[in-house]
């Protein structure tokens, strides 16, 4: 499984608790990457080494599964404070009365 993270506001807000999550995923094989809007050329702040080991998807300003698609990297589950920045919006299928 495949899982993203983002960076500011997301991991930012609780690094310890994001780094025992992320070694949580390596004990069940999943695969966690953190994928933020920012460009390369901005050096995400290292947290006391807290993101060493976790791959860094920069996304250009680029909507993120976009840009991981292209990459290669199809995300399962998405972990981010600002949801409209992974794709643009969708609006949900309407629930038919049957189901109501």
């Amino acid at each position: 499984m495949n899982i993203a993270i983002d960076f500011d506001k997301t991991w930012t807000r609780d690094p310890w608790f994001w780094r025992n999550f992320s070694l949580t995923c390596k004990l069940n094989n999943y695969k966690l990457y953190i994928v933020t809007r920012r460009s390369a050329n901005d050096e995400l702040q290292r947290l006391d080494n807290d993101i060493d080991d976790e791959p860094i998807i920069y996304c250009n300003g680029e909507f993120k599964r976009l840009h991981c698609e292209r990459l290669g990297i199809k995300i399962d589950i998405w972990i981010d404070d600002e949801p409209g920045t992974i794709e643009p919006q969708r609006l949900p299928n309407p629930c038919p009365d049957s189901l109501l």
